[in-house]
């Protein structure tokens, strides 16, 4: 990832902290230390002099990355005030050779340039000012709200106060940063649970909803009405998210219960952070507190419902793959004959068997086997000596009073 010669400093950080965020989200924390080395190996050539310079006097060890940019986009400013100015000198030398030959042609001269100027410099189409040209516009990239026309956020972020009256917040968190686990209530398969501060715990009515439950788990528990419910069980619950499976655990499985309850508390425990303003619950990340996780709008009666699909058993249950096994088990009995003792039935509780590649080392070497000494030799001696066993069976134990050899031919005992 390279910074364009037309980006700013500001325009690239935001795409690099896009990347950062996707990163965070699927479980990858990249280091802050090398983040500023990727900003400062990335930069185009015209902050090889600040890049330079923050190299030989600071510490990249410690530096942070807003710092970094901080000092980047002071140079960069400083930069484009200079290329003004030098324009602008550039004009004004020129004018001034010029103006040597008469006093008076001088000033007809500036006055013309000056009123031309002025009608030929055309209004920059994202700030409307005159000053300056499109392409050095501070403010290209940014977003503008439409509520106030200013620019650095978006109308999202636009929030009411109690009198009513219109304030914009600045903030650096675009919607490709944010996921959110609010979905339209039109999706298939959601359930609405309930942000409730007095919650203990977080609740919920549907057994079928848990990925795990320990139905041992047995208590009490007084609701707001002053009702008294059991609890059946505790465990965990799986949703989806657009960025992925999330478990939340801990959950009370209360038959009785007529709505599901998302505690406050248990929540604040686990170090997330809630933050209640105008119409919404704003939910932070318990690592990343800048990272928001999701956005609850209050709803009529006061309620602050979120609504969540809920992740089946079945894409949760890790498949296992038995064939090896009942192999094994079944005292190495081929692949195909348990495929037929599967399909037909024939013995209670056998898996599926799957096609396996490979092959089992006990079979291989429970097949092997020797080969047997051969009857006769294909070769016999046809004349005497010319074929001697020496020590056929032996060494024996008695040892022979003359010491005598047998020949293949005579069968006879003949001397040494």
């Amino acid at each position: 990832m390279k910074m364009k010669d037309s980006e700013t400093i500001d325009q690239y950080y935001t795409k690099v902290r896009e990347l950062l965020n996707q990163l965070k989200a699927y479980g990858e924390d990249i280091p802050e230390k090398r983040v500023v080395e990727k900003l400062l190996i990335s930069v185009t050539e015209k902050y090889d002099p600040i890049v330079t310079t923050i190299e030989e006097t600071k510490d990249i060890t410690t530096l942070t990355v807003t710092e970094l940019v901080g000092s980047l986009e002071a140079y960069e400013k400083r930069r484009s005030r200079r290329e003004e100015n030098s324009l602008e000198n550039a004009f004004q030398s020129k004018l001034n050779m010029r103006s040597q030959n008469s006093n008076r042609k001088e000033e007809n001269f500036k006055s013309t340039m000056g009123d031309k100027k002025k009608q030929n410099m055309r209004p920059c189409r994202i700030c409307k000012r005159i000053n300056h040209l499109e392409k050095d516009c501070y403010f290209r990239g940014k977003p503008q709200c439409r509520n106030c026309k200013r620019f650095g956020h978006m109308e999202k972020d636009y929030r009411l106060k109690g009198n009513h009256q219109a304030n914009c917040i600045e903030e650096n968190n675009s919607s490709d940063q944010l996921f959110y686990i609010c979905n339209s209530v039109a999706e298939t398969g959601e359930v609405t649970w309930y942000i409730d501060s007095a919650a203990s715990n977080h609740m919920t009515y549907n057994k079928g909803a848990f990925q795990t439950l320990d139905e041992s788990f047995k208590t009490n528990v007084k609701l707001g009405d002053n009702h008294i419910v059991k609890v059946e069980g505790k465990g965990s619950v799986a949703i989806n998210t657009k960025k992925g499976t999330r478990i939340i655990n801990n959950v009370m499985y209360i038959p009785n219960l007529r709505t599901n309850l998302f505690s406050v508390g248990q929540m604040m425990e686990k170090g997330y952070t809630l933050h209640f303003g105008g119409d919404s619950c704003t939910i932070y990340d318990n690592k990343d507190k800048t990272l928001q996780i999701a956005e609850v709008r209050m709803k009529e009666y006061r309620c602050f419902p979120i609504h969540l699909q809920y992740m089946g058993r079945t894409a949760m249950k890790a498949q296992e793959d038995q064939s090896w096994l009942w192999h094994r088990r079944l005292d190495h009995f081929n692949f195909q004959g348990l495929k037929i003792l599967h399909q037909k039935k024939m013995m209670t509780d056998l898996p599926q068997i799957q096609a396996v590649e490979g092959a089992c080392e006990a079979c291989l070497q429970g097949k092997q086997h020797k080969k047997s000494f051969p009857s006769g030799t294909s070769w016999r001696a046809k004349a005497v000596l010319e074929l001697i066993h020496t020590d056929v069976c032996g060494p024996m134990r008695t040892p022979s009073h003359e010491q005598k050899d047998i020949s293949s031919y005579s069968s006879m005992t003949t001397p040494e």
